[in-house]
């Protein structure tokens, strides 16, 4: 067939198409008997607990092993519960470890352990530790922090400083102040006791500040409720320290120690300078008993502390030729400043005078040898068995 022919039938068939009429179709029976269209709608589900119960049975799991976790510690530390009483309506709360944030109690402010410890921190400058069952009342805040011993005991730790004093403790009538300083305080029915673990600690009158004893670490004495010291006190054997005698030899120089700053100033600690030659060397000089006896009975007519005003004088003149030395012995560009801070410690002879100056940590040997040769210069009171000095000190160039 040819293509003209195909195209012919193709017009007539469709001509016809369209001008025959389409037979009637019932689609509806048609739709009946199709199986896909005998649907039936299907109820809904019920409600399901069973993942609510896994849930709860979880939870309840997770606390039945929490309560065995405590169990497991019936005899935990008790936590401390502070009981603090101000003036003020803001009084300072205790912190997660059971301190109690010095720096925000009113002035006046009472504050009470219970069955353990209750410490209060001035940062940076001082923590007091109430005993058990004890009770102190703040008398001053600020650059100059007193409490008052009410009952009890009370361990103070404070900041070595460049001031004279920065911290006091009060009890009865017994004050005592420190500069820098670790000491205890208990107060009793038969008076006042106070022990010096580091540093020094003048205990007086409470009336009189500034005036009284000076304890220097390791120490311990009690003293009467209108701060007298009481003269058959154990003192020093109450901590079990014993003072020995000096390992300086006759003609050492504090640039011995110089390279052993640790270990001398560990040393100064317990050891009294000496208060006189050996007996070998009295012999070698052939030196008269008479004159023995006559200096011994002079260094026993000595205090065995010295005044208040003779430790600052001291401290005064060591610290002035301290700074002096770091400044003409510190090498420093143009425009560069040099800075330091060391804790300096000296002890005095009995017969007045600087044994010697350890620093920690070191100083340059330069600034050290410029300090062992001023030292001479330093004159300061005569003691029975000298004193000894901490302080710390900034230093700049």
């Amino acid at each position: 067939m040819t293509p003209e022919r195909i195209e012919r039938a193709l017009r007539e068939v469709t001509r016809e198409a369209r001008t025959e009429q389409l037979p009637h179709v019932d689609w509806a029976r048609i739709e009946d008997e199709l199986p896909m269209t005998r649907v039936h709608t299907v109820p809904p589900r019920p409600l399901s607990v069973r993942p609510w119960l896994i849930a709860a049975s979880f939870a309840l799991t997770g606390a039945l092993g929490a309560y065995a976790v405590t169990l497991v510690h019936p005899h935990a530390a008790p936590v401390a519960a502070a009981r603090v009483t101000t003036p003020s309506s803001a009084a300072a709360r205790a912190s997660a470890n059971g301190d109690v944030n010095g720096d925000a109690l009113a002035v006046g402010a009472h504050v009470v352990a219970g069955d353990v410890p209750q410490s209060v921190v001035h940062a940076g400058h001082a923590r007091w530790t109430l005993a058990p069952h004890s009770e102190g009342t703040l008398l001053a805040n600020g650059d100059i922090v007193t409490v008052r011993l009410d009952r009890g005991s009370v361990t103070s730790r404070v900041v070595k400083s460049s001031r004279t004093e920065t911290f006091a403790v009060e009890a009865a009538d017994v004050r005592v102040a420190a500069h820098g300083t670790e000491f205890t305080v208990s107060l009793g029915a038969d008076g006042v006791s106070v022990s010096v673990t580091e540093g020094s600690v003048l205990v007086g009158p409470r009336e009189e500040p500034g005036q009284g004893q000076l304890l220097i670490s390791p120490a311990a004495k009690r003293y009467t409720h209108a701060g007298l010291p009481i003269e058959d006190d154990s003192g020093l054997e109450a901590l079990g320290g014993r003072r020995s005698p000096s390992h300086v030899e006759d003609g050492a120089t504090a640039a011995d120690g110089a390279t052993g700053a640790s270990a001398a100033q560990g040393r100064l600690a317990l050891e009294a300078p000496a208060s006189a030659k050996k007996p070998g060397a009295r012999k070698a000089a052939n030196e008269p008993e008479a004159g023995d006896a006559t200096a011994a009975s002079d260094l026993d007519q000595r205090p065995s502390e010295p005044t208040a005003a003779g430790l600052e004088a001291a401290t005064t003149s060591v610290m002035r030729l301290t700074q002096a030395c770091f400044k003409e012995r510190t090498i420093a560009g143009e425009g560069v400043r040099v800075t330091a801070q060391t804790s300096v410690t000296f002890r005095t002879l009995p017969e007045g005078g600087v044994n010697r100056v350890v620093f920690e940590p070191p100083l340059s040997p330069a600034v050290q040898a410029c300090v062992n040769a001023g030292m001479s210069a330093i004159q300061t009171e005569g003691t029975r068995n000298g004193f000894q000095v901490s302080r710390s000190i900034d230093l700049e160039r």
